[in-house]
């Protein structure tokens, strides 16, 4: 597997001519020589070398073109841009590259140097759950195929050309998330990564104030239909109530395999149950064969699902279904993705990396296998990018809160607060807190032993920072009693 640590660093194994990069960016050439091999691109000034091409990539709080004179100043061989700054001129033995939109311009250059090697594509797209299933993913495929893969959170029109442009001659597997907030981004990118293989890991309501409706939502993520070959073959959530629907737009008859927790999926599983060091044990199995014992060592039921998704995919790109298993056996979630945490005896979720309401409510009905036989605490954010629908969406989860007999409940963040209102007027004691400290010391103030809290939010709103003040409380707690002793 390549261990590439930054994404903004260069390629040194990328050969591509200058005319090539012209073509393919529809750019207009000034100066250079056509037949001049590129080796290497960077978007970022602080990491480029000698000889790349730079990109100013523009957009509507940044323009990189800004920075043309001091790329050139450290060694780039050429610009490619949307225009140039006042004072800068291109030397003789450099060249510029001038295009429209140099974020698409980039995104064709990324897809010109994927066909050019012959390497299998997989992308894991979806309203949730796309992260961890591409991370279960590397952590199975990796061991049997050369990888390249989406770091850290390079789903968009810049992050998927950014880890494309990591590919070498002699990559085998490229495993890349198609993210989208806005209409059109999914077909460009489809075309960008143009997948052999293509996972959905459910269709939701995420990013829904963008779009308008579900409706209009499940439309634009059908997009990507517009660009994906009729060979690609599709991974799709049989207990998605909304994969019907997606799928009624596909242009062609794709091969497809289904996951799920049903017995009609071809991979599924069964005899759930959770256990007490955490996760899940099943039984998965493959188009009629098994079953055999599947681990998922992470909470939440949602990721049994992400796990069946990861196993379809190993399965049809020839990996035997108990290797994969053993492998996804010894998997760790990234920091703040269903991270449990240990802490006085209370049980921990940290799973606030990001929030919507239906990975929100999902995280909500799995607390029962969260352990312990305490009661169940929250610390909840706001769900952004809900639009209209913000104020239902956060009742509904109030609602929830309040069916599965959560004890205590904080929120944070002005939409958390129309949670915390619903949750209240059904009984359940709730505070809204004005700041992480705040809401640190009330959990800490009520938890005791054996109790579980969940820990859910948008981004924005941080929780980590207040879960990370209740852990260093305790942390001085105890450096304090070891002096007294």
């Amino acid at each position: 597997m390549l261990d590439r640590s930054n994404l903004e660093g260069t390629l040194d194994a990328m050969r591509l001519s200058l005319s090539e990069i012209k073509n393919a960016a529809g750019a207009v050439l000034v100066g250079g020589d056509q037949e001049r091999e590129i080796l290497s691109i960077s978007t970022d000034t602080r990491s480029i070398k000698e000889g790349d091409l730079f990109i100013g990539l523009s957009g509507p709080n940044f323009d990189g073109a800004l920075f043309a004179g001091e790329a050139l100043s450290r060694g780039a061989a050429g610009i490619m841009a949307s225009h140039l700054p006042k004072g800068v001129s291109i030397p003789e033995d450099r060249f510029y590259l001038e295009v429209p939109d140099a974020v698409k311009a980039m995104g064709d250059i990324a897809a010109l140097w994927r066909q050019k090697i012959n390497l299998t594509v997989l992308a894991v797209m979806g309203s949730s759950g796309k992260t961890t299933t591409k991370e279960m993913l590397v952590h199975v495929l990796s061991k049997s195929f050369r990888t390249v893969f989406t770091r850290r959170n390079y789903n968009n029109t810049i992050g998927v050309p950014l880890t494309m442009f990591e590919l070498e001659p002699d990559t085998e597997l490229l495993i890349v998330e198609l993210g989208m907030n806005l209409p059109g981004e999914m077909r460009q990118l489809a075309k960008i990564a143009d997948p052999d293989y293509l996972a959905v890991t459910n269709i939701g309501c995420a990013h829904i104030g963008m779009f308008g409706s579900r409706e209009k939502l499940i439309r634009a993520k059908a997009e990507v239909f517009d660009k994906i070959r009729p060979d690609c073959l599709l991974i799709v959530n049989s207990g998605c109530p909304h994969t019907p629907a997606f799928l009624e737009h596909a242009r062609h008859s794709h091969p497809k395999v289904s996951f799920g927790l049903e017995g009609q999926a071809d991979v599924h599983g069964a005899s759930l149950r959770p256990v007490s060091e955490g996760g899940y044990d099943c039984t998965c199995s493959i188009k009629g064969k098994g079953p055999f014992p599947l681990h998922v060592p992470m909470y939440g039921r949602y990721n049994v699902e992400n796990a069946l998704a990861a196993m379809a995919a190993a399965w049809k790109l020839g990996m035997d279904p108990v290797d994969a298993g053993k492998l996804i056996r010894t998997f760790k979630p990234s920091s703040m993705r269903s991270e449990v945490k240990d802490w006085k005896g209370v049980r921990i979720i940290v799973d606030c990396y990001n929030a919507n309401p239906d990975s929100m409510r999902k995280a909500i009905l799995s607390m029962e296998d969260a352990g312990g036989r305490g009661r169940s605490f929250a610390l909840l954010g706001g769900m952004l990018e809900l639009g209209d629908e913000t104020e239902r969406f956060h009742r509904e989860i109030g609602r929830l809160v309040s069916e599965r007999g959560f004890r205590f409940l904080v929120t944070l963040g002005d939409p958390g607060r129309y949670i915390g209102e619903e949750a209240s007027r059904l009984g359940v004691e709730t505070v809204h807190a004005g700041t992480h400290l705040e809401a640190a010391n009330l959990i800490s103030s009520r938890i005791r032993p054996g109790d579980r809290l969940l820990v859910k939010g948008s981004r924005l709103v941080r929780l980590e920072e207040a879960v990370n003040l209740l852990v260093s409380n305790q942390k001085q707690d105890e450096k304090e009693c070891c002096t007294c002793s």
